[in-house]
């Protein structure tokens, strides 16, 4: 199994969130020619997803989503199948095998992570797209979303650009949400923040950014994380 895989964008708007999180697992077992003849079973075992669910209900819905043409074959006398996933140039999103690893989270919360890093920013962690927006492309119910959303930012996986002075929202858009998950991306949310470092010296893992209001009141302090 590889490192890195590489998905289509448009996986996030064909597919189920639980189908999304157990293709990404097939895609992180393809070969350097994009092929993979990883079984049912194998999949179950890497996801965490019954035999049932993989054979019965993820393959048919991959299978009708054409992103990826499926070959049958024999080896050994079993029909086995092969997976050709396209190449992919553009809107792609780039993931670590650490969303396999994370037993943090139910496959379903793996998939909206998934879901929303796919239809956000391009090279960025920041959504920019508002709820309205992000359920009707994800076509899920805003209960769902709002579950998702609730139990991953308690659990640490997804913020508020806001949170982040380096964060390139801070100021016009400190309420957008952020992901900070480190199975996201070819280089995690905090390496992107510090690319985006305002200051020429290292910050410590907090700021204190001290303000006075226009009563001139006496000074607060405003907590600001950094990465």
């Amino acid at each position: 199994m590889k490192n890195y895989t590489v998905i289509p964008t448009e996986a996030a708007e064909k597919l189920p969130l639980n189908d999304l999180y157990v293709f990404t697992a097939l895609c992180l077992t393809a070969h350097d020619d994009n092929t993979t003849d990883v079984t049912y079973e194998q999949l179950a075992g890497f996801t965490g997803k019954s035999l049932g669910y993989i054979k019965d209900h993820f393959a048919k819905r991959l299978k009708n989503s054409g992103l990826c043409t499926i070959e049958e074959f024999v080896r050994n006398s079993n029909r086995r199948k092969r997976y050709i996933l396209p190449y992919v140039p553009e809107q792609f999103r780039i993931i670590h095998r650490g969303v396999l690893e994370d037993n943090r989270l139910s496959s379903e919360e793996k998939g909206f992570l998934l879901a929303l890093y796919c239809i956000g920013f391009n090279n960025s962690f920041n959504m920019g797209l508002s709820a309205t927006e992000a359920i009707k492309r994800l076509g899920i119910s805003r209960t769902a979303y709002y579950k998702h959303l609730k139990s991953l930012r308690v659990k640490g996986y997804i913020g508020l650009a806001g949170d982040y002075l380096q964060n390139p929202q801070f100021d016009n858009y400190p309420d957008s949400l952020m992901l900070t998950c480190d199975w996201l991306g070819h280089q995690t949310y905090k390496e992107w923040l510090h690319g985006k470092e305002p200051f020429e010296y290292d910050t410590t893992k907090m700021l204190f950014i001290l303000y006075r209001n226009c009563s001139d009141k006496p000074l607060y302090n405003y907590k600001t994380k950094c990465a």
